[in-house]
C-alpha cells in the first residue's frame, strides 16, 4: 500500500513524505538536545575537577609531607603549634575562568550570547578533608589530604517535544586528593 501511495502520480505522496520528513526531524531534535544537555553535564564536571584541582593545588604549599608516615596534611608552624591552614578562596575566580558562569546570588549562571540561561549551578559546597597531623595507629594511612566540590547543576533545554519540563536538574561533583610525585 505504500508502494503504492509513493507510486501514485496525484500528490497522494507529498502527504506521507511531510510525514516522514516530520518525524525525522522529531527524533534529530531529540538526540540533538539529549547530545547537548550530555555534554553540558559532563563539561561542568570537568569544570568541577578543575576547581578542585586549583584548590588543592593552592594548598600543596602547607602540606606536611610525610611519605614514610603515609598520610598527608595541610598545616603551618605557628607559635610553636602545628595549625590546620586551608585555602578556600578563589572558588568564584576557578567557576568564572573554567566554566565561564558568573555568580548572581549564591548562583553560579552561565549565559548564552543572546543573553538566554545555558545551565545554573547551586549549592556549591566545598568539602575539605585535612587529616591529623600525627594520627594515631588506626587513623594512619585511612585518609589524605582530599578537596571535594559538589553543587546541583540545572541545564535548560532549548525546546521540550515530549515532557513538560524545561530543565534538567543533576547533582555533579569531583574528588580530588593530594598525591607526593615522589
Amino acid at each position: 500500500m505504500i508502494k503504492e501511495i509513493i507510486k501514485d502520480k496525484k500528490g497522494n505522496g507529498l502527504i506521507l513524505s511531510c510525514i516522514v520528513v516530520l518525524a525525522l526531524s522529531i527524533i534529530f531534535f531529540f538526540i540533538a538536545e539529549h547530545s547537548r544537555t550530555q555534554m553540558t553535564i559532563s563539561s561542568v564536571r570537568d569544570g568541577l575537577e578543575s576547581v578542585a584541582t586549583n584548590i588543592s593545588t593552592n594548598n600543596c604549599d602547607s602540606i606536611y609531607q610525610s611519605q614514610r608516615e603515609g598520610y598527608f596534611t595541610s598545616n603551618i608552624l605557628e607559635n610553636d603549634k602545628w595549625q590546620p591552614k586551608i585555602d578556600k578562596s578563589n572558588l568564584d575566580i576557578f567557576l568564572k575562568e573554567t566554566l565561564g558562569a558568573k555568580k548572581e546570588g549564591n548562583i553560579y549562571v552561565k549565559r548564552k550570547k543572546d543573553g538566554q540561561i545555558d545551565f545554573k549551578l547551586s549549592d556549591v559546597k566545598i568539602n575539605i578533608t585535612n587529616p591529623k597531623l600525627a594520627p594515631n595507629n588506626e587513623e594512619k594511612n585511612k585518609s589524605t589530604f582530599t578537596v571535594e566540590v559538589t553543587g546541583n547543576l540545572e541545564v535548560h533545554k532549548m525546546f521540550s517535544v515530549f515532557s513538560d519540563t524545561k530543565n534538567v536538574n543533576v547533582n555533579v561533583g569531583s574528588k580530588v586528593g593530594y598525591m607526593p610525585k615522589f
